[in-house]
């Protein structure tokens, strides 16, 4: 999945819920996943969340949690876009991406979001519904520009056989 740029371990790697874990080898494998990073591939990955999440919205109705779900991989995709870098996993970063004002919409909605259940509708402000759909096109353009990159296996087959003889 590393070798693949696949989002999901770059996640995994990043997540605050451990339910255990190697630190030595798991902080090794994060090391090694800059090296394995596809921006197309993850871009693709996040944009396609975003488009989902926001489809199975009412109009400018949505679930307060269902609104991250747009959010954070939309973000997501903006920062694999900016910084060719694997995106954080916390929102908070992400949230460096957008305008200041916009900003902090978003973190007044967080704050919102601590109060309330997470199906609670709440309506998207009209600037942060435009920089979704504007963004959305903005980034699926550049997308287009962006070669996809293939990675060989051996330095993740070296770190592989490196793990298994320390844990003898």
């Amino acid at each position: 999945m590393i070798r693949k740029s696949n989002t999901t371990p770059f996640e995994w790697l990043q997540s605050p819920i451990i339910y255990q874990q190697n630190a030595p080898i798991a902080n090794q494998l994060w090391q090694l996943c800059a090296d394995f990073f596809n921006a197309r591939g993850n871009i693709h990955h996040y944009l396609g969340i975003a488009k989902s999440a926001l489809q199975n919205s009412e109009g400018q109705q949505i679930g307060i949690k269902k609104l991250f779900y747009v959010l954070r991989p939309l973000l997501s995709a903006k920062w694999c876009l900016e910084k060719q870098q694997i995106a954080p996993m916390a929102i908070t970063p992400l949230l460096t991406l957008l305008p200041d004002d916009l900003s902090q919409q978003i973190n007044d909605i967080i704050a919102l979001k601590a109060t309330m259940t997470e199906s609670t509708p709440i309506t998207i402000d009209p600037k942060i519904l435009l920089f979704i759909e504007q963004s959305m096109i903005e980034i699926k353009e550049s997308l287009q520009a962006i070669d996809e990159q293939h990675f060989k296996a051996d330095k993740l087959d070296y770190f592989f056989i490196q793990t298994l003889m320390s844990l003898k």
